[in-house]
């Protein structure tokens, strides 16, 4: 598998990865197999282990990244559930054709049916209460949903 494919793999399973850079790469490593739990006896620490031989493997951090930033800006999927991250990453003015509400809200719905998370609702309510488009001609999705 490419990174890219690790990383739509990781960011479809794991919604939280889309929000924080530092938690996508490490499930990416997981991912490729190369950062393994690790419980050493006695010690009572736990973490995540990479063999030294291994280090060749790791992709750069700026790599895992920019695949996400391409999933996310240019084809408008995973994008952050966070709506400060939206927010401070810009991407509401990606979403020229598309709400970041509309984008969510099947992902949403979803997670909901999975996890039984009640947080969604207001999670799509906070994202439109920061986008430019709220309560404009543009915002069409918030209009049928409200």
């Amino acid at each position: 598998m490419t990174i890219r494919e690790h990383v739509l793999e990781v960011l479809q399973k794991f919604p939280e990865t889309r929000n924080d850079d530092r938690k996508l790469y490490i499930k990416v490593l997981e991912a490729m197999g190369l950062a393994r739990e690790h419980h050493p006896s006695g010690t009572g620490a736990e973490g995540l282990f990479i063999f030294q031989v291994d280090l060749d493997k790791l992709p750069a951090f700026e790599a895992v990244i920019r695949r996400r930033a391409e999933i996310q800006n240019e084809e408008q999927k995973f994008i952050p559930t966070d709506p400060e991250v939206l927010q401070r990453r810009r991407l509401y003015i990606y979403f020229h054709h598309k709400c970041p509400r509309e984008l969510l809200f099947g992902e949403m719905e979803e997670l909901v049916a999975r996890q039984g998370s009640g947080n969604a609702k207001e999670m799509l309510e906070a994202i439109c209460r920061r986008c430019p488009k709220l309560n404009t001609d543009d915002c069409q999705f918030w209009k049928i949903h409200a």
